[in-house]
């Protein structure tokens, strides 16, 4: 299952929420791949643990999930993928939902502001806010 990102900031953080029927999690291996061109490995979410406990419900994040932190401050832009493999086949499940979040960094252009009102209030002889001519 696959979700694709048009963004190209970098990712400031990144959550995981995965939903998955399935009436034995301990034979389950669920990966998040992300997108080829960020040149990461997958992240291994769940490895074969739960025995015969039904059902995944679980967000993962870079404090449950360390390894999703090595995404940080990369390109996110391209196609994200879940992969469940069922190690035994014995039983049978389904993705009820997938969903990546992922918060990306924001320019801030506040010095480049303040420049420019610096240079405009000398080209129209304002007063700074210190009351002296910039």
């Amino acid at each position: 299952l696959s979700v694709a990102v048009g963004d190209e900031k970098p990712l400031k953080s990144i959550k995981v929420i995965v939903d998955i029927e399935h009436t034995y999690i301990g034979d389950l291996v669920v990966q998040l791949k992300p997108p080829s061109s960020m040149g990461a490995s997958p992240v291994l979410l769940h490895d074969k643990f739960g025995g015969g406990t039904d059902n995944i419900k679980r967000t993962f994040d870079g404090v449950n999930t360390p390894e999703l932190s090595t995404l940080l401050g990369k390109n996110p832009q391209g196609g994200w993928t879940l992969e469940v493999e069922d190690t035994a086949r014995a039983d049978t499940g389904k993705i009820r939902k997938f969903t990546v979040e992922l918060g990306l960094e924001q320019k801030r252009c506040w010095r480049h502001l303040r420049l420019f009102l610096g240079c405009l209030r000398c080209l129209l002889h304002l007063p700074s806010r210190h009351g002296g001519m910039l």
